[in-house]
C-alpha cells in the first residue's frame, strides 16, 4: 500500500496530495522507497523528494526544527561516533580524538613517534709513508648514545600543550686511524716470548730518517691475568737498552684474547726521534709471573731485520743481554 493517496482524478500540485499519518501499518516496516516512474507529476515529484533522503547506503535520518534531514556516514579518522548534543539539537559526528578533547577541555592531543635512524658513513683517513713503508689502520666502530627528546610548543587556544615524541638515533661511524710506519719487522712469526715480573724483552730499532713517534704496534696475546703492562722508548748504549723511558705507554692487558694474537695498538707521548740512532722498545709487566704473563710473538729461526735485535733481561732493566738469533714482531711509527 503506498504512502501517498491521490485525492481523486489527476493532481498538478503537491498542496492537493494527502498523506495519511495515522495509518495503522500493522507492524509492517516502511522500505524500498524507489525511484518515481515518472517524476512529471506531483506524485512522482513527491517519491522522488522521499527517496532523495535515502539515496546513500549508511544514512541517518534525523528531525531539524520542522523537517527530517540527512546525516552521511563520516568515517574520520576511522573511530568516528555519532553524539548528541542533547534536546532540540541535531547529532554530529564526532572522531575518537574529538571525544578525548571534549573529556579533558583540550588538554591531551594525540601523539606522534618518529624512528629516525641516519645512514651510517664510512670514512678512511690516510696518511703519507715516505719512508718506503706502507701504513697499518685499525677500524672503529662508534655508536653515539641514543635519546629520546619531548617537544613541547605552548597552546594560546585555552588548551594545554601539544607535544611530540621523538627518537633520534645518531648516525654510526666507521673510521680508519692510519699510522705512518718507519721501522718494522713482520716475518717469520714462529714463537712467543713470555714477559713477566722482572723478565723484561726489548727489540732495537733504528730509524733511516728522523721522524716522531707516538705508537708501536706489538704482535701478543696473553696467559691468565698479567696485569698492566708497560712499553717504553729508551736510548741504547752499545745497542743495549739505558737509560729511563724517553716516552712510554700502559694497558691493560688481561682484556688481550688467550686464544690467538692480535695486533695491539699503544700510543703514548710523542717523540722525536734521531735518523740513523738506535732506540729500544722495552716491554715489562712487572705484576705477572710464569703463570700470567704477556706473550710477544717473534722470529726465533731466520730473523732478518738488519737495524736491532732482541735484548733481554731478568732483573728489571737492571742489566740487558743482546740476542742477535731472535727478533720481536713489531711496527713503529707515527698516527693521528
Amino acid at each position: 500500500m503506498s504512502l501517498l493517496i491521490k485525492a481523486g482524478g489527476g493532481i498538478s500540485k503537491l498542496s492537493q496530495l494527502e498523506i495519511d499519518i495515522n495509518k495503522d501499518w500493522g507492524s509492517y516496516l516502511i522500505r524500498n522507497l524507489g525511484a518515481a516512474v515518472d517524476n512529471s507529476d506531483a506524485l512522482g515529484k513527491a517519491q522522488a523528494i522521499l527517496q532523495s533522503v535515502l539515496t546513500t547506503k549508511g544514512d541517518i535520518l534525523a528531525r531539524d526544527t520542522s523537517e527530517a534531514n540527512r546525516l552521511p556516514p563520516n568515517a574520520g579518522k576511522g573511530y568516528n561516533f555519532l553524539r548528541s548534543r542533547g534536546p532540540g539539537l541535531m547529532p554530529v559526528w564526532e572522531d575518537i580524538e574529538s571525544l578525548i578533547q571534549y573529556m579533558t577541555a583540550s588538554l591531551n592531543r594525540a601523539a606522534a613517534f618518529d624512528l629516525a635512524i641516519m645512514e651510517p658513513v664510512i670514512s678512511l683517513a690516510v696518511a703519507e709513508d715516505h719512508s718506503g713503508g706502507a701504513f697499518t689502520g685499525n677500524p672503529a666502530l662508534i655508536i653515539p648514545a641514543t635519546n629520546i627528546a619531548l617537544e613541547v610548543a605552548e597552546d594560546h587556544s585555552g588548551g594545554g600543550f601539544i607535544s611530540d615524541k621523538e627518537l633520534s638515533i645518531s648516525a654510526p661511524t666507521l673510521s680508519r686511524d692510519a699510522t705512518c710506519v718507519y721501522e718494522r719487522y713482520q716475518a717469520g712469526d714462529d714463537a712467543s716470548l713470555g714477559i713477566y715480573g722482572a723478565n723484561w724483552e726489548a727489540q732495537t730499532f733504528t730509524p733511516g730518517i728522523a721522524h716522531n713517534i707516538n705508537r708501536v704496534q706489538l704482535k701478543v696475546r696473553r696467559a691468565g691475568s698479567p696485569g698492566a703492562v708497560t712499553l717504553g722508548i729508551r736510548a741504547t748504549t752499545a745497542n743495549l737498552p739505558s737509560g729511563a723511558d724517553l716516552t712510554s705507554g700502559t694497558f691493560d692487558a688481561n682484556v688481550l684474547p688467550t686464544d690467538k694474537d692480535i695486533w695491539l695498538i699503544v700510543s703514548f707521548a710523542s717523540f722525536a726521534l734521531a735518523a740513523g740512532t738506535r732506540y729500544a722498545i722495552v716491554v715489562r709487566a712487572p705484576s705477572g709471573d710464569a703463570d700470567n704473563y704477556l706473550a710477544w710473538r717473534a722470529d726465533v729461526t731466520s730473523p732478518t731485520y738488519a737495524n736491532g735485535a732482541r735484548c733481554y733481561s731478568a732483573d728489571s732493566g737492571a742489566s740487558w743481554t743482546e740476542d742477535a738469533t731472535r727478533d720481536l714482531i713489531f711496527e713503529q711509527g707515527f698516527g693521528n
